[in-house]
């Protein structure tokens, strides 16, 4: 129970701010004036922040396109404890790998209404009864979900719609993590019915399908806190509730840091799946994207996110970008890596402690510079950013170097590419864990 207790209250922390399109953590903002007045310019600040008939003149306001109201119409999606339509993906949809992920879930969620159960990392078992994934669109016949994104690169069968006019995305295009949801009658040959949902993007769509969990009442902690749906024979989701297209988020980047997570966490996981792997990090995943987060900072105290995989070195950095979530480093952790990385493979080349290697980086000429301390320094820096480019990430500078120290040498600050580091103060020269 501890590990629930745990996250729960961790999560939970955060997550506040993300409920109602992040307005708490906008009140939090707004009140702590954190982007003031005074700060503005078109040149700090991203294009979308600001309404430029107010630079300068009041706090910034987010520019997110509204929810668009469509005609509603009702769609039944269960009756006699059977699930009535068919989920069709397309395989050739460029986020097929993410769409499906989030497809099973919604089996899962499924089977969890209709009183079928699910294994211990929340699978569903096959049923007749229950949803049924399909990835050839020949076998599309009477009531059915169609999900993905559009364009060249989209679902055949969402672009066919658009082509013929059956749906408008014309208030979709260029929405951020945003989907058309909206029923369709007769939209093919041989089909009577379909909720068609279509993303914007890969995030688009899994929020639009795991949107159907929300009106059947899952909630997003289903797996995290044993929170299991009232059983339901009939199932009808509102017209008001399943025609729409959704508003765009008010917070582009949501997310959590998995901090401190020693003992608890990491003597859970270890247990039960040997480790923050990628049996794990897929739960975390799932969760965020309930929550509609979309970003996360990992565990680190002994971890390296980018190759403790168990099937697959990389495994936790393809199943983060698979799901489409955004991955970043910690506070000291630049570049993609993991603090650890550094003592594993770099630190064992020289004879300093990291501190005292982090506090001799400097440029040549400076008092103590050591080339061989410059070269581990660029190369763990530069190795990180090529083995993560083909992922989605936000990058980390890092707030200070290995065990707290400065990155610097002491009293000055590096100069380099016309950018100039602040001092910082010196580090404490052990080699001691430090993340708080």
């Amino acid at each position: 129970m501890i590990i629930y207790e745990i996250l729960f209250a961790l999560i939970r922390f955060f997550m506040t701010a993300l409920t109602d399109d992040g307005q708490k953590l906008a009140d939090f903002i707004e009140s702590r004036k954190i982007l003031s007045n005074n700060t503005l310019s078109k040149k700090n600040l991203p294009s979308e922040i600001i309404n430029e008939e107010d630079l300068g003149q009041s706090d910034p306001i987010l520019k997110t396109s509204q929810k668009v109201a469509l005609t509603p119409i009702d769609f039944t999606l269960i009756e006699y404890s059977k699930v009535l339509p068919t989920l069709y993906i397309d395989k050739k949809d460029s986020e097929y790998d993410g769409i499906s992920l989030i497809a099973e879930a919604l089996k899962s969620d499924m089977a969890r209404v209709i009183g079928e159960k699910v294994d211990e990392e929340g699978k569903a078992f096959h049923s007749n009864n229950g949803l049924q994934v399909i990835t050839d669109k020949s076998n599309l016949s009477g009531k059915a979900i169609i999900a993905g994104t559009f364009g060249e690169n989209g679902n055949d069968v969402i672009n066919q719609l658009i082509e013929e006019r059956k749906i408008d995305i014309q208030d979709l295009q260029n929405r951020w993590e945003s989907y058309l949801m909206q029923v369709v009658r007769n939209p093919l040959s041989g089909l009577e019915e379909a909720l068609v949902i279509v993303g914007s993007d890969k995030r688009g769509t899994i929020y639009g399908l795991l949107k159907i969990s929300e009106i059947m009442n899952v909630s997003p902690w289903v797996w995290w806190a044993d929170v299991l749906p009232e059983i339901q024979t009939r199932v009808i989701l509102p017209g008001d509730e399943c025609n729409f297209i959704s508003k765009e988020p008010s917070i582009k980047y949501r997310g959590i840091f998995l901090n401190d997570e020693a003992p608890s966490l990491s003597t859970w996981t270890k247990k039960r799946y040997g480790g923050r792997n990628e049996y794990f990090y897929k739960q975390v995943f799932e969760l965020l994207l309930r929550l509609k987060a979309n970003y996360l900072w990992p565990s680190m105290w002994d971890d390296v996110f980018s190759e403790d995989g168990k099937e697959d070195k990389q495994a936790n950095a393809k199943l983060a970008d698979a799901y489409g979530i955004l991955m970043g480093t910690s506070h000291h952790e630049p570049l993609y890596r993991a603090g650890k990385e550094w003592g594993r493979y770099y630190k064992k080349d020289l004879e300093y402690t990291s501190g005292q290697a982090w506090n001799l980086y400097n440029m040549p000429g400076e008092k103590g510079y050591d080339e061989r301390v410059n070269n581990e320094i660029e190369e763990f820096w530069e190795s990180g950013v090529e083995r993560n480019k083909e992922y989605d990430n936000i990058c980390t500078v890092g707030m200070r170097g290995e065990d707290d120290c400065r990155k610097t040498s002491k009293g000055k600050t590096v100069k380099k590419g016309g950018g100039n580091d602040n001092e910082i103060n010196d580090c404490n020269d052990n080699d001691d864990d430090a993340d708080g």
